[in-house]
């Protein structure tokens, strides 16, 4: 049975540099795509994933990817949103590995990544959640083991209204699309957590 990895990209394009997350998504699917290397599953989003998760707790099939450079076992998904959503757990079920990408404010450059642990914030009463927050609700709902999560925040540098990316932030896109990249040809949690950079609650994150 291959390992199955959901790659979930979430931030504000509109909001210049909050889009980090959707951008690392969509470059390294362009990437996979660019290369020849399969077609990219796509997974349920949001209101959709609630609506279609099977009644018998079995998950849905996903599609083989075969990628030379990444494990040859490896199977991915690609997401991407404005925010988590409880209903991202529905995604996570059905997954061996997460990695949730997001934009950070005066997080250390290029980016960090840090694994995840399941803990109710004040987030859990607001639109946006933490990381954490989304951990602990797929505990307390889905019940069984947590699947491996991990977290990588690129350092953004502006945040406005209909302000693009900035150059300091396209750097840190390319230096994390590599490190995804390589990340993607391990695909085993102790390899990741081998690679992390610290604890999560040094990495500040933005969500606009």
């Amino acid at each position: 049975m291959g390992v199955k990895v959901l790659v979930l990209g979430y931030g504000n394009p509109g909001r210049g540099d909050d889009g980090l997350g959707p951008a690392l998504v969509e470059r390294l699917e362009s990437r996979f795509e660019s290369e020849g290397r399969g077609t990219l599953v796509k997974g349920l989003r949001g209101k959709d994933a609630a609506m279609k998760r099977p009644r018998t707790g079995s998950q849905r099939p996903l599609t083989r990817v075969p990628r030379p450079s990444l494990d040859a076992d490896s199977m991915v998904t690609w997401l991407t949103a404005m925010q988590l959503q409880p209903e991202h757990i529905l995604d996570m079920e059905q997954h061996d590995l997460t990695l949730l990408a997001d934009a950070g404010w005066e997080t250390p450059a290029p980016f960090t990544f840090e694994a995840v642990q399941p803990l109710r914030d004040s987030s859990f009463t607001t639109h946006a959640l933490s990381p954490q927050t989304l951990l602990a609700i797929y505990r307390d709902t889905l019940g069984g083991s947590l699947p491996p999560t991990f977290l990588l925040t690129l350092r953004g540098e502006r945040f406005g209204l209909g302000e693009t990316l900035s150059s300091a932030a396209a750097g840190h896109l390319d230096a994390a699309a590599g490190f995804v990249a390589e990340r993607l040809s391990e695909s085993e949690a102790s390899a990741w957590r081998a690679a992390c950079t610290g604890a999560i609650e040094e990495a500040s994150t933005s969500h606009a």
